[in-house]
């Protein structure tokens, strides 16, 4: 399920998601709410005792480019263990395990890097 951002600039709300392709879960708010970039629980930003998010501009841009980088990319991982061997199925998930960390932002690029790597550069969704 979507969550709805209560925009603290203009007052306008916006409206974010990101589906596991193999699902077609909606796990923005498991996203969203594990980390909390961002958003900290103070005033004016943050999610209230009612679990509504409010963020400013730039907190709403950042969401919103990252999880629209991180569905290509899921998306992308998605297709990739559809068309593999065994053996690149294998090598895709260890890798996935062992190398998508740190700074959340880096995930979707480090992600792609893996898929480059095991199924090739050409290689798309």
């Amino acid at each position: 399920m979507s969550i709805t951002i209560y925009n603290t600039d203009t007052g306008a709300t916006v409206e974010l998601s990101i589906i596991d392709p193999k699902t077609d879960i909606d796990w923005v708010a498991d996203c969203i709410g594990n980390t909390a970039h961002g958003m900290s629980t103070n005033a004016p930003t943050g999610v209230d005792a009612d679990a509504n998010y409010y963020a400013n501009s730039d907190q709403i841009a950042w969401w919103s480019n990252y999880l629209t980088a991180q569905q290509a990319a899921d998306n992308r991982l998605h297709a990739a263990l559809k068309e593999c061997s065994d053996e690149q199925w294998a090598a895709l998930i260890s890798a996935k395990l062992s190398e998508v960390f740190g700074d959340i932002e880096d995930h979707p690029a480090q992600l792609n890097a893996i898929i480059d790597r095991v199924m090739g550069e050409e290689f798309t969704a």
